[in-house]
């Protein structure tokens, strides 16, 4: 009997409005409050596209960015690789130079110990010359 007892209170206070489990809280609201709420809404609501918008603008910027950024390295590194093979040309240049240099001064000393010799056989011969002359009149 004391189990109906129990029964029947909790069924009452299930049916009870203000003390069931089940129910959510209630609130009121005023017609210029739900119209405020709903422009809320809307104007979030197309903030949000607008957002949207200029995060589509963006990224599209930074795919243009880095096509921009993978381009100019590409650039740079052709530009480098000009700049190397310039630099190698430079020094087998100033190595060329360099050796012409060397020969031009052997061939100028050459010449020059070739007047010299040249230069001394003259005088030789002016001198053997003169002392035949000399033995000619002399005799």
């Amino acid at each position: 009997m004391l189990k109906r007892y129990w029964w029947l209170l909790l069924l009452v206070l299930l049916s009870v409005p203000q003390l069931s489990f089940a129910s959510e809280a209630t609130y009121q609201i005023t017609e210029s409050e739900l119209t405020r709420l709903e422009n809320n809404l809307t104007e979030l609501s197309e903030l949000n596209g607008r957002q949207s918008e200029m995060l589509n603008q963006q990224q599209i910027q930074l795919q243009e960015s880095e096509e921009k950024l993978s381009r100019a390295e590409q650039e740079s590194e052709k530009l480098q690789n000009q700049i190397y093979s310039l630099r190698k040309e430079m020094i087998e240049q100033e190595n060329s130079l360099e050796t012409a240099r060397a020969s031009l001064e052997r061939f100028e000393k050459e010449e020059q110990a070739k007047l010299n010799r040249a230069k001394q056989e003259k005088t030789a011969a002016w001198i053997i010359a003169g002392l035949l002359l000399c033995f000619c009149i002399g005799k």
